[in-house]
């Protein structure tokens, strides 16, 4: 088990990796007096890192949030259009459509259709409460 441990911990020895995966005999990576850094060429840092964005003038102030007197977002443009179309729907549809449809919903009811008398009776009485437990009566009174 030690075996294991120490051969993932043997490339890193003070949080850098060392030669060939090998500790030095003195225990300390050999960096030539220089910090390590790893081999690369300035032209390809340059094309992996792109220079950071100039500040441009924002709506937040410098901890994120917004200023007073910010212009707000546009919203949901999609709930405006969706609430054209209710409205458009509601002013559709009258009093006595909606009559006639709750007598049609309770004819096909009464003949049998038992979808038909859970969608009268969810919207005429509501739907039953939860049954009390009778475990929990007495600590619930």
């Amino acid at each position: 088990m030690k075996a294991k441990l120490a051969n993932r911990i043997d490339p890193f020895v003070n949080g850098r990796p060392s030669r060939n995966r090998k500790t030095p005999a003195n225990g300390k990576p050999d960096t030539n007096g220089k910090p390590f850094a790893p081999k690369s060429t300035p032209d390809a840092r340059s094309e992996a890192i792109p220079p950071a964005p100039k500040p441009t003038a924002s709506d937040r102030n410098n901890t994120g949030r917004f200023q007073p007197g910010c212009r707000p977002g546009p919203g949901n443009p999609f709930g405006r259009r969706v609430a054209t179309l209710r409205k458009s729907l509601l002013e559709s549809v009258t009093e006595t459509d909606v009559a006639q449809l709750g007598r049609k919903l309770l004819a096909q009811a009464l003949e049998g259709d038992v979808a038909a008398s859970k969608v009268l009776l969810a919207y005429i009485v509501g739907k039953p409460t939860e049954v009390v437990d009778p475990d929990r009566v007495e600590i619930e009174a």
